[in-house]
């Protein structure tokens, strides 16, 4: 059995654990093999990444738009065409409390300008995974991970453009708060989002990547039917 060095091992497990470098990109530049990189793994009780995907941002990116918008309902009355409501009455007094906002990075930005900023940051991991990859198919499990992702962000857009949508009717029915939650240029940053998945998508040369974010687009479909 091969001896690696205690070096390498750190550095192949940093590079493992930390980074989302697809398998077979980083089996090649460990000069090493899919099925050694896979036992190493399994050796040494590294985190598995199908353990570790279960706390990425983007798992709990539908439901923080999604209550996002609740936070929009619940400040109204009646429900629109898009399923958001609005109010019958005047509006209670606003909350003089401090701004429901989020800090990232150092920034302070509001509940859906963090969640795009999130999306933004789960678009560049994935340009970046498919650009180490080069002309090589992704392994099976890695190709079923990332179309859930995209489907993931797909439908955290949806959830965005209606936030987008009733924007306008709730501003027109009551004089929000100083405080709002939703950015002017929620709209153009959408369009950017949108964008950049569709450019993600275009540039795809893994087959079974693209059945099996067709077969995500289907279940999510089906879901919201």
């Amino acid at each position: 059995m091969v001896r690696y060095a205690e070096d390498f091992l750190a550095a192949l497990r940093q590079r493992y654990e930390q980074t989302d470098q697809p398998m077979r990109s980083l089996a090649r530049e460990f000069s090493i093999g899919i099925s050694t990189l896979s036992s190493l793994v399994e050796r040494h009780g590294w985190v598995k990444r199908s353990q570790r995907r279960h706390g990425r941002p983007e798992a709990s990116l539908v439901s923080e738009a999604q209550a996002l918008m609740e936070s929009l309902q619940t400040r109204t009355g009646v429900v629109a065409d898009n399923g958001l409501a609005f109010p019958l009455e005047a509006p209670p007094t606003p909350d003089p409390s401090p701004p429901r906002a989020a800090r990232v990075e150092g920034g302070e930005q509001t509940a859906a300008e963090r969640i795009e900023a999130l999306l933004l940051k789960e678009i560049a991991a994935e340009e970046v995974a498919r650009e180490a990859l080069g002309n090589e198919p992704r392994l099976r499990t890695e190709a079923d991970a990332c179309a859930r992702r995209l489907a993931v962000m797909t439908q955290t857009l949806q959830t965005l453009q209606k936030i987008r949508e009733a924007q306008p009717m709730a501003n027109a029915r009551c004089q929000c708060s100083e405080y709002d939650d939703l950015p002017d240029d929620l709209d153009a940053l959408r369009d950017e989002l949108a964008r950049r998945i569709e450019a993600f998508m275009e540039t795809h040369t893994d087959e079974e990547l693209e059945a099996d974010l067709a077969r995500a687009r289907q279940a999510h479909e089906s879901k919201s039917a």
